[in-house]
């Protein structure tokens, strides 16, 4: 992370980037991991929005996919509608009362 999301910043009522959107070793690890599985014609479905698109930029920098690929892969599952959730027990329990 660059020495920029660790400056205060009077718009951030004088916090630091890092303080208000956390990020971790781990996240770094998700987003190198996706930008793996982008190069290879996948896409990670667990990661978040926010990092998918650092995954691309990382995916693109390796020179073993086409931008145009890429992106229309990336903008595709972007808006791609969200597939509804399985209902929770509670729901499920509700539903048969």
């Amino acid at each position: 992370m660059s020495k920029s999301h660790y400056q205060t910043r009077r718009n951030l009522a004088q916090q630091a980037l890092a303080d208000i959107i956390p990020f971790s070793e781990d996240d770094e690890k998700a987003i190198q991991a996706g930008a793996r599985q982008l190069v290879q014609g996948g896409v990670p479905p667990d990661l978040p929005p926010r990092f998918l698109v650092s995954a691309a930029s990382y995916a693109l920098a390796t020179g073993q996919i086409p931008a145009r690929q890429l992106s229309n892969r990336v903008i595709n599952h972007l808006t791609s509608p969200i597939p509804p959730s399985s209902p929770s027990f509670k729901e499920i329990q509700a539903a048969l009362l």
